[in-house]
């Protein structure tokens, strides 16, 4: 970021952010994408929960089962119940919380 004051002075800083992909964060967008049908937002919320218990317990195939289930229901509703774009994050964040080889 650059910033000038009136007397020419001029300031450079650069800003890092990090940010996290939890599975509790992204329940709540489920919840948000699905306000209008709570039933689809809380079976796609037990998927993606269950898959972070599968974790806990360091159950890596049946956390990755269950990150198959919800990105297949999450394929299946898109363009239906949920947009294309919302499909996209929701899957994209999946992917965080799966990472290949992880």
């Amino acid at each position: 970021m650059s910033a000038t004051d009136l007397a020419g002075n001029t300031s450079n800083v650069t800003f890092t952010f990090q940010v996290s992909v939890t599975y509790d964060g992204v329940s709540e967008l489920i919840r948000q994408f699905m306000a209008d049908d709570q039933g689809i937002a809380s079976g796609l919320c037990s998927k993606f929960l269950n898959a972070q218990e599968a974790e806990k317990r360091g159950n890596q195939k049946a956390k990755e089962g269950m990150l198959h289930a919800f990105l297949n229901e999450v394929d299946a509703l898109n363009g239906k119940k949920m947009t294309t774009e919302q499909a996209q994050i929701l899957k994209k964040l999946a992917g965080y919380c799966n990472p290949i080889g992880g």
